[in-house]
């Protein structure tokens, strides 16, 4: 594993007197990953999460995983973006989600985390309809220490119209006057989303962590005036 070496000091050594240049190639990032920052989201659709992760140092630099360090969620390895500090992976939707930090300084830790408990769109119904005078959005299994986002789209004529209220606390409910909803027309369905977001702080294995776990529901109406 590489290791961090301090740089401090060479100009007094090989500078002195004269004018000189030190080329760098950038600070190796092959740090523990206790001495690392991550900041991780998977997000759900019906079947299928995507991970997300940024792993960083201290300092913000990417940090690159290798053969001895990895970072798993439920037993699926993230694989690295470029050269960048992201990482990414796809895992089927589970209502538990373990992440395992793999670091050989300090062994394997592990965190659990339950995703927001299912839920569905109770009002409007799927494929009913709904004024633009007024409509409210009802949802099963409200939970208020969860954060739950609203979404209202739309496309007509290949133009996207889009409301979003939240995050708020999920209180099962959110209503929309007519003010809110004049940018959408009838004539294309109107695309209802509600997200409930569980977040924690800390994650075992690195300095500082933070994790969020999406979880989604759609509908599709048709608006009347």
């Amino acid at each position: 594993m590489r290791k961090l070496i301090p740089l401090v000091v060479l100009t007094a050594t090989f500078c002195m007197g004269a004018s000189c240049s030190i080329s760098w190639d950038g600070p190796d990032t092959g740090v523990p990953l206790d001495q690392a920052d991550c900041t991780m989201r998977i997000a759900e659709n019906s079947t299928e999460a995507t991970v997300s992760a940024e792993i960083t140092t201290r300092l913000g630099f990417p940090v690159e995983l290798d053969e001895d360090r990895s970072v798993l969620v439920n037993d699926q390895a993230l694989t690295r973006e470029g050269g960048t500090s992201r990482y990414a992976a796809k895992i089927p939707v589970a209502d538990t989600y373990v992440v395992t930090v793999i670091e050989p300084t300090r062994g394997v830790e592990t965190t659990s985390q339950a995703a927001p408990p299912d839920f569905s769109i109770l009002s409007p119904t799927d494929g009913g309809t709904a004024s633009l005078s007024g409509l409210a959005v009802l949802w099963s299994n409200p939970d208020a220490p969860l954060r739950a986002v609203i979404v209202l789209s739309q496309v007509l004529f290949g133009e996207t119209q889009q409301l979003t209220a939240g995050p708020l606390a999920d209180g099962g409910n959110r209503s929309f006057g007519a003010a809110d909803l004049a940018r959408f027309r009838q004539g294309a369905d109107l695309t209802i989303t509600v997200t409930k977001t569980v977040q924690r702080t800390g994650i075992n294995g690195f300095d500082s962590g933070r994790l969020s776990i999406e979880r989604s529901r759609l509908i599709r109406i048709q608006p009347r005036s």
